[in-house]
C-alpha cells in the first residue's frame, strides 16, 4: 500500500488528499452528535452570521458536502480534469489556485445572498472545481468535455454554457427544479479564466505591469513583517 502511494503521480497524491478531506467532512455530516453544531458554524458559509469567527467558513465550506450526489459529482469532476490542471501548473500553484477559486466563489455567493436579501448558506467544492474547469477550458479550449457528464462538447463551449446557465440562474430561472449556488459557480469560473489569462505567456505584455505592481506589494509586505 505504501509502495503504491509513493509510486503514484504527484497529481494523484494532491487530489487524493483533497478528496480524502472532503470524504471525512461528508462522513461527519452523516453521523449524529453534538459535532453538527461545529460543522454548521465552520463548514457552512452563512452571509447572515454575526459571529466574526465564522468567516473561516468561507474557506472550509469548500470541503463540505451534505448529500452524496453533491459530494460524488464534485469529487468525480475534480478527479477527471484536476489531474490535467495539476500537471500543467504544478502542486503549489494548484493548491493556491484551488483555495483562491473556492474563496472567490464563497465571496461571490456571500455578496449575492446579501444583495438579494435572501436567507441561505453555501457549501461544496463547486466554486473551486468550476474554477479548475475554467482554467482547463482556457488552455485546452478544443478538448472534448462531457457536459452534464453525458453530452460531448468542446471545453470552451461547455464553459460558455455553464456561464450562461448560472447567469440566468442568478435571476431565479431554474429555481423550481434545482437549487445551485450560481454566484459561487460564476465566481469560481471567473477566477479560473482570470488566473489563466494572468499566467498565459501570450498576454505577457499586458500582464507584466500588473505583475510588477504585485511584486512591489509583496516586497513591502515582506519588509513590514520583518
Amino acid at each position: 500500500m505504501k509502495a503504491r502511494y509513493y509510486n503514484s503521480p504527484e497529481s494523484a497524491k494532491t487530489i487524493g488528499g483533497i478528496i480524502a478531506i472532503n470524504t471525512a467532512v461528508f462522513s461527519l455530516w452523516l453521523l449524529p452528535g453534538p459535532h453538527k453544531g461545529f460543522l454548521s458554524k465552520y463548514f457552512l458559509a452563512n452571509p447572515w452570521s454575526k459571529d466574526p469567527k465564522s468567516i473561516v467558513s468561507m474557506l472550509l465550506c469548500n470541503y463540505s458536502h451534505m448529500t452524496f450526489l453533491h459530494f460524488f459529482v464534485n469529487m468525480y469532476a475534480l478527479w477527471s480534469f484536476g489531474n490535467v490542471v495539476h500537471s500543467l501548473i504544478g502542486r503549489e500553484n494548484f493548491l493556491a489556485f484551488y483555495t483562491t477559486a473556492g474563496l472567490i466563489g464563497s465571496l461571490a455567493s456571500h455578496y449575492y445572498f446579501s444583495l438579494i436579501r435572501a436567507p441561505g448558506f453555501s457549501l461544496g467544492a463547486s466554486g473551486a472545481i468550476i474554477g479548475l474547469a475554467g482554467l482547463y477550458a482556457y488552455f485546452y479550449p478544443n478538448t472534448q468535455f462531457l457536459l452534464l457528464f453525458v453530452i460531448p462538447v468542446q471545453a470552451k463551449i461547455a464553459a460558455f454554457s455553464l456561464a450562461t446557465f448560472d447567469t440566468l440562474g442568478l435571476f431565479g430561472l431554474w429555481r423550481t427544479f434545482c437549487n445551485f449556488d450560481h454566484a459561487a459557480h460564476l465566481g469560481g469560473l471567473a477566477s479560473g479564466v482570470a488566473w489563466a489569462s494572468y499566467v498565459d505567456p501570450r498576454n505577457r505584455k499586458y500582464v507584466q505591469p500588473l505583475r510588477n505592481k504585485v511584486r512591489k506589494y509583496k516586497e513591502k509586505i515582506t519588509q513590514y513583517l520583518k
